[in-house]
């Protein structure tokens, strides 16, 4: 059976996919869903699914475009993801090696958010509604 993707969803570009996995996997418990290998054993693409969301992961390869946030020393999109307790998600991430751009705290517009940079330079905004 193929898989059905949504009609947008993100694909974050990594220099070590297993390395990722493991991240998104112990952090969001995330699941992994799709995966080609390369006969290199490169991985260029791989699907993992929180939730409802799907977002996909591309080892980094210079030789066609596939740049990655550390590459570029960090991304401009923060990718935000509504998880039951931010207080323990933003310790899981810490304690695998992400980095706290602010706290997780109350704030004014209804919504216990923090903030953080996953090992791999991306921008991760974690919540839910107060």
């Amino acid at each position: 059976m193929e898989l059905e993707y949504p009609v947008l969803w993100p694909r974050l570009v990594v220099r070590d996919v297993k390395a990722a996995v493991a991240f998104y996997s112990r952090v969001f418990d995330a699941q992994e869903i799709d995966r080609y290998t390369a006969e290199d054993g490169s991985i260029p693409h791989l699907a993992m699914r929180i939730g409802d969301a799907i977002f996909g992961l591309t080892q980094e390869d210079l030789s066609c475009s596939n740049v990655g946030a550390e590459h570029l020393g960090g991304s401009p999109v923060i990718l935000s993801v509504t998880v039951p307790d931010p207080d323990s998600t933003q310790a899981a991430a810490l304690q695998n090696g992400a980095t706290v751009i602010f706290e997780v705290a109350d704030r004014f517009y209804g919504r216990r958010e923090g903030r953080f940079s996953d090992p791999f330079g991306h921008l991760w905004m974690i919540g839910k509604a107060s």
